[in-house]
Order: C-alpha cells, then structure tokens, then sequence
C-alpha cells in the first residue's frame, strides 16, 4: 500500500472506495470533492462514509444500497421492475460478499 489505493469500484452503481493512510486522508478529504474530471469524463465526487477498516465501508455500502432501492421501488410499476431493480442495486462483488 502506497497510501492511496482503490480498492473497490462499482461501475454500475458508482461507488467505489478508497483507502488512503491516517495523516493524508485530511487532505482527501478536502480534495476528492473537488474532482470532476477522471479520465476525461465529467464526474461528481462525494464522500458518503468514512470507515476505519473495509469491512465497515463494505456494510456502509450494503446499507446504503439497501435505502436507494427502497426509494426506487416506489416508483417501479410492476413486480418484475423491482425484481431486476434489486438485483442491479444488491449483486455485490465477490470481495463484498464475505462481509455480513
């Protein structure tokens, strides 16, 4: 570890995480928000949790996947819809699978 690592990304659901050693992650703090170019997409940054170890982000994830897709079932219109809505939102990479 160099001190900045990702070590989780989600493309479909845009979250990733990113360790970072106790000193600079004062700095990051402060920094990522201010990101809105990587790899020559627009993109908007925001910090929803910072954890001490993974296993804390990962369920913080589990958690916050769980919210979302409570919001969007209300507006899905049939069983099938919101069938498909869970598995894009709850299929979890194998790395976060371990994690209860």
């Amino acid at each position: 570890m160099d001190g900045f690592d990702a070590k989780y990304c989600n493309v479909q659901t845009k979250i990733a995480i990113v360790r970072l050693r106790h000193g600079p992650h004062k700095y990051a703090l402060h920094a990522i928000p201010l990101v809105n170019d990587v790899g020559g997409r627009l993109v908007k940054t925001k910090i929803l949790y910072v954890g001490a170890t993974l296993k804390h982000c990962f369920l913080f994830i589990r958690k916050h996947q769980e919210r979302k897709l409570e919001q969007l079932w209300s507006k899905l219109p049939t069983e099938a819809d919101k069938k498909r809505m869970e598995t894009f939102l709850m299929t979890l990479t194998p790395a976060m699978k371990d994690f209860k």
